[in-house]
Formats: C-alpha cells, structure tokens, sequence
C-alpha cells in the first residue's frame, strides 16, 4: 500500500496530538522515524496546491504536501533548502486515532 500526502498529514497531526495529551511513547516513535525524513538540500516546493496540509506542523505554519513520482514531500513555510522526503512505499510508525476522555465509572 502506497504511502499518501493526506495519510502522512493526518499522521502528523495525530502525532502533534499525541505528544499534547503526553503520549510520550507513541508521538516519540513518530518523530524518530520523522527525523529521518528531514532532508538538506531538497527540491524547490512545487508551484501548484498541496496534495495534503499538516494543519498543526511547522510550528503552526503547517507543513504542505506533494506527491512525487514515488516520494511524498513535505514543506514548511519559510524554510528553504529543507523538506520532508517519504518514500510512497514508506510504514510510518502507528498512531492510533484518540478514543477520546472516558466516561463516568469507566477506567
């Protein structure tokens, strides 16, 4: 199954939100893997809309982004010479969506 631009942005929102509710193991597993695919010397952003936005990356400037023949790349505003670079057929770490607060008597 091909990695897409809208699965790695919501990925990456679920992650931002991860780490704010202090999910420590799952977001850090994210973010490691993440790391790796922050690159010097990328691509030029493309001119065109994004195929995807992480509404919550990039400090808040979210991170927009393209998909490539075989790699998805993600760019944030401002930051030149740097992008995320996914290969399509990359396994990002799990991040289960939030089941959300429990309820009265349920824990």
């Amino acid at each position: 199954m091909a990695t897409t631009a809208d699965e790695l942005a919501r990925a990456y929102d679920r992650y931002v939100a991860a780490y704010w509710r202090g999910e420590t193991d799952t977001a850090g597993r994210f973010a490691a893997w993440l790391k790796g695919c922050w690159e010097l010397g990328g691509p030029p952003e493309p001119t065109g809309p994004p195929d995807a936005v992480s509404a919550l990356g990039g400090a808040g400037a979210s991170i927009r982004r393209y998909e490539t023949d075989g790699l998805v790349l993600g760019y944030i505003p401002g930051v030149v010479h740097r992008c995320y670079r996914v290969r399509r057929d990359a396994d990002p770490p799990a991040l289960p969506a939030y089941r959300g607060a429990a309820r009265r008597g349920e824990r």
